[in-house]
């Protein structure tokens, strides 16, 4: 069985029973960043290694906020309504506020002191069923996607100084070996940007917006 299940396709059909061995113990709201830039090798996109012992995984810069689930047996739709019933307060907001909270975060975590998002999300919000080897067990992940489209410094120097930071190819003909392997520099891609990689039609539009 598969470590992680986006959910909403036909791969899990909301009206389907959420499988006893894929039920969740905990959930995480994660809004994420997306930073496309212009660079010498072609339109790409910074990506963290947020931690290299235990995950060793390129992923987008993310903000997380997590709350426990219990008894989440029922339907994949079931299992959305209930967790966002149980969610921090937050969660409700609208999403342009949750990102301005996770804004600094993201900052921080970059060593920059200012960034400026786009006003809409990029697509529309994603939930996935993963399962976490480090804490054994399902985790039900909902997504906002927010691209960056400025900041206080030229970021693509950023890898440079920190080797928790790197620029992978968004477009041809560097993107093909990344598809094809799910891999950058010999480390996994986190799946939901895989996923996004691998849409032409989501790739497209990134690629459109970078700067």
């Amino acid at each position: 069985m598969s470590n992680s299940l986006k959910l909403g396709t036909m791969d899990a059909p909301w009206d389907n029973l959420v499988p006893l061995s894929m039920i969740p113990d905990r959930a995480t709201f994660s809004t994420i960043f997306l930073i496309p830039i212009q660079t010498e090798h072609g339109r790409s996109l910074l990506l963290h290694n947020t931690d290299p012992i235990n995950w060793n995984t390129w992923f987008p810069p993310y903000a997380n906020l997590e709350w426990p689930l219990t008894e989440m047996t029922g339907t994949f739709r079931q299992l959305i309504d209930r967790t966002i019933s149980l969610s921090p307060e937050g969660l409700r907001l609208d999403p342009r506020t949750i990102r301005d909270s996770f804004t600094i975060k993201i900052c921080q975590l970059l060593r920059i002191g200012a960034l400026v998002c786009a006003e809409e999300l990029f697509i529309p919000r994603e939930y996935w069923l993963k399962f976490s080897k480090s804490k054994n067990q399902w985790t039900l992940y909902a997504f906002d996607y927010w691209v960056v489209i400025d900041a206080d410094i030229d970021v693509r120097v950023l890898p440079s100084k920190y080797n928790d930071l790197c620029l992978i190819p968004i477009e041809e003909p560097n993107l093909e070996e990344i598809r094809k392997t799910g891999k950058f520099l010999g480390k996994p891609i986190a799946d939901n940007l895989l996923s996004i990689l691998q849409n032409d039609s989501e790739r497209e539009r990134l690629l459109s917006l970078a700067w």
